[in-house]
């Protein structure tokens, strides 16, 4: 079972990961290219404390749309013959408790009976 602060990690970890196929010349164009994309709207470690700290009730669309290409985006790559092997451990530890697709687009749209705590807790929390 996938615990709130294991969720948070996987998006600093997502955000980390993006970065590394951005910048690894091994990977090609094309997933550069979407890497660079979606970093520009996916949440930052920060922002996702924010979310946190702040219990908003929802995140941006943006942010939402972004953490679900990054799911994509990593899911194809990790499935890729020519992944490079270190991006492919780094990309399958991300995903481990990264968000089920449609999981950020859920937490897009504002609920009175939902907080973004009931998915993400600091990566720090303790458990009773």
């Amino acid at each position: 079972m996938t615990m709130p602060d294991e969720r948070t990690r996987s998006l600093r970890w997502a955000f980390e990961t993006l970065q590394e196929i951005r910048d690894d010349a091994l990977v090609n164009d094309s997933d550069r290219a979407r890497a660079a994309e979606l970093l520009a709207s996916f949440p930052t470690p920060a922002t996702v404390l924010e979310w946190i700290q702040s219990d908003a009730s929802c995140i941006t669309v943006d942010a939402a749309v972004a953490i679900e290409g990054a799911g994509d985006l990593l899911r194809f790559i990790y499935r890729s013959e020519t992944c490079p092997e270190k991006l492919r451990h780094d990309v399958m530890f991300t995903l481990r408790h990264f968000p089920q697709p449609g999981s950020a687009e859920g937490w897009a749209k504002s609920s009175a009976a939902w907080t973004i705590t009931t998915w993400l807790l600091p990566e720090d929390h303790h458990y009773g």
